[in-house]
C-alpha cells in the first residue's frame, strides 16, 4: 500500500488475485487468514485446497505486476480419476 493508501492491482487481473494482510478495526489491526479453493471443473468435483494462507510485510510488492509470493494448488486434469 502506499503512502495514499492504495494498493496497485496487477495488470493480469484474469489470472491473478489479491490478498490483504490484515486491516484495521477498532483502533486494533487484525489479521487475516485464508483458505484458497480451487476447482477444475464447473461443479467442483475435482477440488484442492491450500488452507492457512496468511500474508505477511514480507508479502509487499512494491510493483504490483512482479510477483513476490505464490500460491501453487496443484489440480489433476479434468476427467481424471481421484
Amino acid at each position: 500500500t502506499g503512502k495514499d493508501g492504495r494498493t496497485a492491482l496487477p495488470s493480469d487481473q484474469a489470472n491473478t488475485f489479491v490478498l490483504t494482510a490484515k486491516e484495521l478495526r477498532d483502533g486494533a489491526t487484525v489479521p487475516f487468514t485464508y483458505t484458497i479453493v480451487a476447482a477444475n471443473t464447473p461443479d467442483a468435483l475435482t477440488q484442492q485446497e491450500a488452507r492457512n494462507v496468511a500474508p505477511n510485510e514480507t508479502w509487499y510488492r512494491s510493483d504490483p505486476n512482479i510477483p513476490q509470493n505464490t500460491v501453487t494448488i496443484a489440480l489433476p486434469p479434468e476427467g481424471a480419476k481421484k
